[in-house]
């Protein structure tokens, strides 16, 4: 007989509850009410685990980043080719969103939606170390390769892998489309060596931006304060 399946714990019920609820109503729309409620617990509980609503939303971000931080770490350390790195990475991302989409519809939520400043402020930090993570994987496999050509390789892989994930997200598809994935591998990989001219202007725009709001998060004039 196999051994049963152990209980789901207060705390991981809670972080569950809330991840569904802050995707599908925002987070200042959702009351700790509402959390506990969905969660089938007491308010206390939830105070003794997180402390605050606010600390339960970071929380939350933190565990789901690291995760996905460790499974694609180790996926991208154990592949020596451009294409392997890219497609480690197409596959890590496109099986969290399948996997998790209420992680990921927060997320676009936090970015595009209502600005909560301790939500944006930990995404854009943990969206840096992807992104360096992805850089440095890159120049480790092909050292010939310049930084800003790398990290254009980075934004060209994540624009182009936009449309799948909305597609996901919008409940449109239930699985990986295998022939975008090795059109996004083949095509990113070829860019290294065709020639084509980097958008500096864009590529060091965008490390600029990232380098100014790694701590505060927020673009000037666009914070909003959230309510308990």
């Amino acid at each position: 007989m196999p051994p049963p399946v152990p209980p789901v714990d207060n705390r991981t019920r809670i972080l569950e509850a809330a991840e569904t609820l802050f995707a599908t109503n925002g987070f200042a729309a959702t009351s700790v009410r509402e959390i506990v409620q969905a969660a089938a617990v007491t308010a206390p509980t939830l105070y003794y685990h997180f402390g605050s609503k606010d600390e339960l939303l970071v929380t939350l971000i933190r565990e789901r980043f690291i995760a996905f931080h460790a499974a694609l770490e180790e996926r991208m350390a154990a592949t020596a080719t451009t294409e392997g790195l890219v497609r480690a990475w197409c596959d890590e991302l496109l099986r969290e969103a399948l996997e998790r989409p209420a992680t990921m519809r927060f997320i676009y939520a936090s970015l595009w939606g209502p600005q909560i400043r301790h939500a944006v402020s930990s995404i854009l930090s943990f969206h840096v170390k992807l992104r360096t993570m992805f850089t440095d994987a890159l120049q480790r496999v092909r050292p010939d390769v310049a930084s800003d050509r790398a990290h254009y390789a980075f934004i060209m892989t994540s624009g182009l892998l936009d449309a799948h994930l909305h597609v996901i997200l919008l409940g449109v598809a239930d699985h990986v489309f295998t022939d975008l994935v090795d059109s996004v591998v083949t095509r990113v990989a070829s860019m290294l060596d065709d020639g084509t001219p980097v958008p500096a202007q864009f590529v060091g725009c965008l490390r600029d931006y990232y380098a100014d709001h790694e701590c505060e998060g927020l673009p000037c004039g666009s914070a909003t304060e959230d309510k308990q």
